[in-house]
């Protein structure tokens, strides 16, 4: 009841005092507050993980190498981390390749998701572990070359102007002869820079020389033995970097070489002999004919 109210009928005599007191007397209420059991097992600190991964070690394509297929397989050795390797990034030309790579193999093998354009290329993998630190691999580079080497001889010792075409192969009619009289022809052209030039000779015995396309784009082969008088069939292949081929149709060499006149050693031996004999000789009657003279004199 209000305390006011009470106050006022306390003083008309509606009310005695008494029952004011009693109505105003508070009452005292005592609270007990339990504390928590202690818990039976101690807490323990969580353990942080600032360690990154070790870094992906990159196999193929290799550093600076060249392949003939625009979609690669990508391999590369597997990073390791005490809390685990969570996933792999593949970086194509500083570009996202491939996101959330997984493997638990030693030796991780990917292939290209689309035809890669003809040309240089980089390529580098991230690794995550399960704590967020991650590490990069070696940023390496390659060449995808999907395009044959080509072959152009133009002449072949004495015989120039012949213009042999892989590009066009109506430049070698079937049963193209060319006549020379080296022993040793020379062989020149043009050519992929960098390629590998291998020419075959075969006849009774097969012969075989290489040489290498200059950054000229030009090439000369020399055969380094002479060659026997006979007609020869020629093949010759060019073999680029990236392992692409291209073969120029086949066409015969006769080898007329004049005769060459050869001492056997065993001539050249008695022939050097019979000169000291007659050196020794001339001296000797030399000699003996100025004794002669000397005695004749008074």
């Amino acid at each position: 009841m209000n305390r006011f109210l009470l106050m006022v009928l306390v003083c008309f005599g509606l009310l005695p005092f008494s029952s004011v007191l009693a109505a105003t007397e508070t009452t005292s209420v005592t609270a007990t507050i339990v504390a928590p059991s202690p818990s039976p097992f101690p807490s323990i600190p969580p353990v942080i993980d600032l360690i990154p991964p070790t870094a992906p070690i990159l196999i193929a394509p290799e550093n600076n190498g060249f392949i003939n297929v625009d979609r690669p397989s990508f391999i590369f050795l597997k990073s390791t981390d005490d809390s685990g390797i969570a996933k792999y990034q593949l970086f194509l030309d500083g570009v996202l390749l491939i996101d959330n790579l997984t493997s638990e193999l030693a030796t991780i093998v990917v292939t290209a998701p689309r035809a890669l354009r003809e040309g240089q290329h980089t390529w580098y993998v991230k690794a995550f572990d399960n704590a967020g630190n991650y590490a990069f691999s070696s940023t390496w580079h390659f060449t995808i070359d999907l395009t044959p080497p080509f072959i152009i001889v133009t002449d072949i010792e004495e015989a120039t102007n012949l213009n042999f075409s892989s590009i066009d192969l109506t430049t070698i009619p079937p049963g193209t002869t060319v006549t020379t009289r080296s022993r040793r022809p020379a062989f020149f052209g043009r050519g992929e820079p960098g390629a590998t030039l291998q020419i075959n000779l075969q006849d009774k015995k097969s012969y075989q020389f290489k040489t290498t396309v200059g950054s000229d784009g030009r090439f000369a082969l020399i055969p380094d033995q002479d060659l026997a008088n006979d007609t020869y069939e020629v093949t010759l292949i060019s073999f680029d970097q990236a392992g692409n081929t291209v073969l120029l149709p086949t066409f015969k060499l006769i080898v007329q070489a004049p005769p060459r006149f050869v001492i056997p050693i065993c001539w050249l031996i008695i022939l050097i002999l019979l000169l000291i004999i007659a050196i020794l000789t001339f001296l000797y009657l030399r000699e003996r004919k100025r004794h002669q003279k000397h005695h004749q004199e008074p």
